[in-house]
């Protein structure tokens, strides 16, 4: 089979979770026998590093774009195994449009190549559908996150919690969008229904949708890791607390650092790995609130193959996040590497995160029960290892690809019926 992934960024400037989760799920549906290829966007500057864990634009770099009409640039390049076709706007654009007529004309030259198109995140490509639609080419989307439902992620301009866009009224009332934002809700739904096959890795996603009257079949298949990248490892002698990602609100490093300056056992470290871009004032906040503290490390980034000397360095790891994360690849990664996860009792992980078995809840933003929660670990070492005990490592990546191959090959018999 020829298969298009498609996603609204990849590697090698983007690597968050999704991207993650799309190349490792490639690369095995390749190993499978299959052509891959995935079709991304690339919508910002290449960026460089200014400091270990702060980056800003490089408005210098060659970014090895062409112009292939009067609207879009392309280029063709291969991470790891994998060929990748990225597009973007000679004149990049903002707005809340769901389906781009412009894009079709290029679109119908690529998908016209491949037997199936899997969306990972259909944000900038969300017209390959109606491509799709004309050529008969049978289509799936997994629900990486509520993009769909909310352009913002279900949170509110100004930071509240949200549950959903009420056909996009509410977005109106709290986000003080105009009347665009009730087309794009609009379309959106037409997109997620169109859909020939749809996939969620987690029940809150798919109760989500649901609950906002999305109402269609929505397969469970929860996100897996390749585990040819785990390792064995060790722990270190003292207890070190870890936050891995990015350096933005909504990850709640904010909460973390807050909660961790409550407690005051000497003994114990937090590393925070990860960046930010410095023209962000949030980051600013981050710097001011750890600067006192020693105990405290901003560790910048790292490779994913340096993932085995991260974890043999840290005890448990925390994630803080003050939003409804869906189902974070730290938290996947962590478990992996048996080691107990601390995270937010929000969104998708309390499916997988059970207080006291495998790791601690604690409320959204709630700085002093995490403190509780760090100082109970810290004077009481002898926990981290009871956790150990009930930690189940997350699904393979061989799994999780073998369902979606199948999903293909009936979906394609079914189109040949």
């Amino acid at each position: 089979m020829k298969v298009l992934f498609i996603l609204h960024q990849f590697f090698p400037l983007h690597h968050t979770g999704t991207e993650r989760l799309t190349l490792d799920l490639a690369k095995q549906i390749q190993r499978m026998g299959n052509y891959v290829t995935v079709l991304t966007y690339e919508p910002s500057s290449p960026l460089k590093q200014k400091s270990k864990f702060l980056i800003e634009p490089d408005n210098t770099s060659k970014d090895g774009f062409s112009e292939i009409d009067d609207t879009l640039k392309k280029k063709e390049y291969q991470f790891e195994t994998i060929p990748v076709v990225a597009l973007k706007y000679i004149q990049h654009r903002l707005g809340f449009h769901i389906f781009e007529d412009k894009l079709k004309k290029p679109l119908f030259e690529i998908i016209k190549n491949f037997d199936v198109v899997h969306f990972t995140h259909p944000m900038w490509f969300s017209s390959a559908l109606e491509v799709c639609k004309d050529l008969k080419k049978p289509t799936v989307l997994t629900l990486t996150d509520n993009w769909l439902l909310c352009p913002r992620g279900l949170v509110t301009s100004d930071t509240q919690i949200c549950d959903g866009p009420e056909e996009g009224k509410k977005c109106k009332e709290a986000c003080h969008y105009g009347d665009e934002v009730i087309t794009r809700y609009d379309e959106s739904k037409l997109f997620f229904e169109n859909i020939d096959h749809v996939v969620a890795g987690s029940n809150f996603v798919r109760r989500t949708f649901s609950e906002n009257k999305w109402n269609r079949e929505i397969e469970l298949i929860p996100f897996s890791i390749d585990h040819s990248h785990v390792k064995k490892v060790g722990d270190p002698k003292e207890i070190v607390f870890c936050f891995m990602g990015t350096f933005i609100w909504h990850k709640g490093v904010h909460v973390l650092i807050k909660a961790f300056k409550k407690v005051e056992n000497k003994k114990i470290k937090l590393k925070i790995y990860g960046r930010g871009d410095e023209r962000d004032p949030y980051i600013k906040d981050l710097l001011n609130l750890a600067k006192d503290d020693e105990r405290i490390e901003f560790c910048g980034t790292f490779d994913y193959s340096e993932l085995p000397e991260i974890m043999a360095d840290i005890s448990i790891t925390v994630i803080p996040s003050s939003y409804k994360e869906n189902f974070p690849l730290v938290m996947q990664n962590s478990l992996a590497y048996n080691k107990p996860v601390i995270a937010s009792n929000v969104g998708g992980m309390p499916e997988v995160i059970k207080d006291g078995i495998n790791g601690f809840l604690f409320e959204q933003e709630d700085e002093d029960q995490l403190a509780r929660i760090i100082h109970e670990v810290s004077q009481n070492p002898e926990i981290i290892e009871k956790l150990k005990e009930g930690i189940v490592s997350p699904p393979r990546i061989e799994s999780e690809a073998l369902q979606y191959e199948n999903i293909y090959r009936n979906l394609l018999k079914n189109q040949n019926n």
